[in-house]
């Protein structure tokens, strides 16, 4: 019974584990998914302004108040001089608590090691998205405040995520001693039955037996006459038996009218 009731156990836990799981993995990957497709649109979007018209975006650079277009995201452009030194670093974001020196380096170091024209990467673990409108011109996206969210988030749902395991896990024992408790109460039945039927046949074979010694202790026909009737009694249990074990057994019931007074007469 231990076994059953842990694998009814195991498998009810384990189905609302993986739907659990599926869950929290759909949620975590879409918010994933919408951000990094933001910034990928937002960069192509900065990269297309500056293809159309280099002059005049550098123009309009110039002006503070015109290269403001992003409230919720740190963007940067940073043109740089023929010997690849930075020459301008343009903030197209609201916010104007950042460094120019900071960015400077960020941009170097990009520089150096940059093998893509865009590049988004792991936003739970880099900090900068980056594209290249053109060979001296370079957008640089900080993606602290998405690193943060998105952090939060996980950690969120990884809370969220345990504290459903438990209520699983209580939900799991409760609906398994459910299922169970009809199956324990049968085996239950069954070794009772078991043990009075042992009983009951056990008796006439006794007899049986202490009438053989008998019978060739005086050689008295009694002794068999005894033996013949427990004999007869054991094969009516055993028939009442069969007939026990046919009823539980799914069969058509024919049923049809009757006098009810007919037959108890």
């Amino acid at each position: 019974m231990k076994k059953l009731r842990s694998k009814v156990f195991w498998v009810i836990f384990s189905l609302l584990t993986i739907f659990t799981l599926v869950i929290f993995i759909t949620s975590t990957t879409r918010s994933y998914i919408e951000k990094k497709n933001n910034i990928t649109e937002t960069l192509i979007r900065m990269n297309n302004i500056i293809n159309d018209d280099n002059e005049e975006f550098q123009e309009d650079m110039a002006d503070k108040d015109s290269r403001r277009m992003f409230l919720d995201s740190q963007i940067y452009t940073i043109v740089f001089d023929d010997n690849g030194d930075t020459q301008t670093i343009y903030n197209n974001s609201y916010d104007d608590s950042y460094n120019k020196k900071n960015i400077a380096v960020v941009a170097k170091k990009i520089i150096n090691k940059a093998n893509k024209r865009l590049y988004v990467g792991n936003l739970y673990t880099n900090r900068y998205s980056y594209v290249f409108p053109s060979d001296n011109v370079l957008i640089i996206m900080d993606n602290n405040s998405i690193n943060n969210m998105l952090l939060s988030q996980l950690l969120l749902n990884l809370i969220l995520f345990i504290l459903g395991e438990i209520i699983i896990f209580i939900i799991t024992y409760l609906i398994t001693e459910w299922i169970t408790t009809p199956v324990n109460e049968s085996f239950e039945k069954q070794k009772t039955f078991i043990a009075d039927a042992s009983h009951e046949l056990k008796t006439p074979l006794s007899v049986m037996i202490a009438s053989c010694d008998a019978y060739f202790n005086d050689k008295d026909e009694k002794w068999v006459h005894n033996m013949k009737n427990e004999s007869e009694r054991m094969i009516k249990l055993v028939t009442e038996l069969l007939d026990l074990a046919k009823t539980e057994k799914e069969q058509d019931i024919v049923m049809e009218n009757s006098n009810l007074s007919s037959i108890i007469e």
